[in-house]
């Protein structure tokens, strides 16, 4: 039985010389509409994003549903719904009062509807109480239909342009405290419920041509990160030991270690994190302390951790940006200015967006080259994956104009020989408002728990 191809890259930035980063739409595109419904996945999708980030929390059935918090009350209109539902639990010590997704059932979720997560007066209320929760198998049929029609019919042919999800596990180990339920279990069974055609989707036979150009590159259709080591262990024996025979001959989802500007401002555990994860997601914050000088910035913590993460080729995806000043880094102006020092300045490798028309442009912004070059073929591994950045896309804004830019995006490249077919190479191309400090200190503080 043929093993779940893993691989590792060479390159020392984890990305391809000369093209952009990713631009990953953070529960959508969250600015525009209310966060973590279909149609917030599918504006980011228009406006460029190469993948949308859902967030899965556990129903009282064992399904899964995407919002952020596992508190529902937080953005939907559950309290009202489902009066004297809320219940306490305990989290870090300390009592926590909510009306839990995981009391609930799929189909009372299901008679939910969301509103827009941040009301600070920037964002539109336009769509508040209009879109209800989407379950997994949505966001993968969602996806599916994106890249087997809808981008065909926008002229994003190519093989790059296809779009794909980064999950996010919510709080596991909370979760399996409270419920008993393991989430990367239950993340592994929705998955095998999806549609035969979505399920090779997003577990393709093979994504690798040694002799492909950039312009036939192919991004991994899936994506999993999670604040928690643990579950990312778990998931990659499940993936490599494939008791079942249901990954066998695939390729493997990369996963990511995701951390939190607490965290990332300490984190030495770069000899152990390599085993388990393909990339590490920090606070942006953590990167971008910096002194500024006549407008040029020292980032002397950010530029050590891309130094780490890349020199083991695991690549490194910023979060979040925001277009609201209340969020963005003290030193910068505005957004723009934020993005262009973590694109430009540290290079990384991809950054999640609650702008995404914003960080499309933002990541076009640094001389990088059009697609030509050839992608090189480096050696590979069974275990293990690593990826940089990659695709194009043309992102078009749904409400009042158009965002016509091509963008190009390199992330992860996997080449098989075509003489040897059972040989394989692979190539990673590689605080503010009151409402706003509300809303970030709804999950125990961003800082202590990792909230992205």
């Amino acid at each position: 039985m043929d093993q779940m191809q893993l691989c590792y890259d060479i390159s020392p930035l984890g990305r391809i010389p000369h093209l952009p980063p990713l631009v990953i739409g953070h529960r959508g595109a969250a600015y525009n509409l209310p966060e973590h419904t279909l149609e917030s996945y599918q504006l980011a999708y228009e406006l460029g994003a190469n993948y949308v980030e859902p967030d899965f929390v556990p129903t009282k059935d064992g399904r899964l549903v995407a919002v952020h918090s596992i508190d529902l009350n937080i953005t939907t209109n559950v309290a009202s719904v489902f009066q004297n539902r809320s219940r306490t639990i305990v989290r870090h010590g300390l009592p926590w009062t909510g009306y839990f997704s995981f009391d609930f059932t799929l189909d009372e979720i299901k008679s939910l509807r969301v509103r827009q997560g941040i009301e600070d007066g920037s964002r539109s209320e336009e769509f508040d109480w209009l879109f209800s929760i989407p379950t997994i198998q949505e966001i993968a049929s969602l996806i599916y239909d994106w890249n087997t029609n809808t981008r065909l019919r926008l002229g994003r042919t190519r093989p790059y342009e296809a779009v794909g999800m980064y999950a996010e596990l919510k709080k596991p180990k909370l979760i399996q405290r409270v419920t008993g339920m393991v989430m990367e279990e239950l993340f592994v069974k929705e998955l095998q419920s999806v549609p035969s055609k979505v399920w090779d989707m997003l577990f393709p036979q093979s994504i690798c041509n040694v002799n492909s150009t950039i312009e036939q590159a192919a991004l991994p259709p899936l994506v999993v990160h999670c604040f928690e080591r643990n579950p990312l262990r778990s998931l990659r024996t499940k993936f490599l030991a494939d008791e079942e025979g249901l990954f066998s001959g695939r390729s493997a989802p990369p996963l990511v270690l995701l951390l939190s500007r607490v965290r990332c401002s300490v984190f030495r555990a770069w000899n152990s994190v390599h085993k388990y994860a393909d990339g590490v997601n920090p606070d942006m914050a953590c990167l971008l302390d910096s002194t500024v000088f006549n407008g040029v910035g020292t980032y002397k913590k950010g530029t050590a951790f891309m130094r780490e993460a890349h020199k083991r080729n695991m690549f490194v995806h910023a979060w979040t940006e925001r277009a609201e000043l209340e969020y963005v880094v003290d030193s910068f102006p505005n957004a723009k200015a934020e993005l262009t020092a973590l694109f430009c300045d540290l290079g990384v490798d991809g950054v999640f967006a609650e702008n995404v028309d914003i960080a499309v442009r933002a990541s076009n912004g640094c001389g990088h080259q059009k697609l030509s070059a050839p992608v090189h073929s480096t050696k590979s591994k069974k275990h293990g994956s690593r990826f940089g950045a990659q695709v194009v896309h043309i992102g078009i804004f749904v409400f009042a104009f158009i965002v016509g830019r091509w963008t190009q995006r390199s992330f992860w490249v996997c080449c098989k020989s075509e003489k040897n077919e059972s040989s394989s190479e692979c190539s990673h191309l590689s605080t503010g408002t009151s409402s706003a400090k509300s809303y970030r200190s709804t999950e125990c503080g961003a800082e202590a728990s990792g909230v992205s």
